[in-house]
This record gives C-alpha cells, sequence and structure tokens, in this order.
C-alpha cells in the first residue's frame, strides 16, 4: 500500500493565492499581457528580428494561465 504524503494547508493556500482568479490577479494578467505585447513590438523595431519570447508569453502562455485560473475558481466556487 502506497503511503500518500499529507498535504499542508500552507501548501493549499500557495495554490490558492497563485490560481484563485480575483481583481488583484485579474489586473496583473491584464498588465503582463499589455507589457507582453508593447515589449514584442519594442524588440522587434529595435532589434528588426522576429523574437518569439514576449510573443508566446503574450498569445499562449498568459491565456493559458488565464484559462486554467478561470477553471480553479470555478471548480472552487461549484464545489462550496
Amino acid at each position: 500500500m502506497v503511503k500518500r504524503k499529507k498535504v499542508s494547508k500552507k501548501n493549499i493556500n500557495k495554490w490558492e493565492k497563485l490560481f484563485l482568479l480575483n481583481f488583484k490577479n485579474l489586473g496583473l494578467f491584464v498588465l503582463s499581457w499589455i507589457i507582453s505585447v508593447i515589449a514584442h513590438n519594442f524588440v522587434s523595431v529595435l532589434l528588426k528580428i522576429e523574437e518569439p519570447f514576449f510573443f508566446l508569453l503574450a498569445v499562449v502562455i498568459l491565456p493559458l494561465y488565464l484559462s486554467i485560473s478561470i477553471l480553479y475558481t470555478l471548480f472552487r466556487i461549484f464545489k462550496k
């Protein structure tokens, strides 16, 4: 029989702080997205090359974080 590790409340609070959608997290998401788009355009104009980091951040990573946060928040609301 496999023993499971106990999940501490401190660890759960870290996940909630990271993924539970509230106005602070939503504002940080919007601000991060805007900064990524501006940085991508700025670096492209400045260096005359297309760089993938800020583009992937704005198009893939941040929307993925937002969708995971929405699903986690909905799950927490309907679980209670």
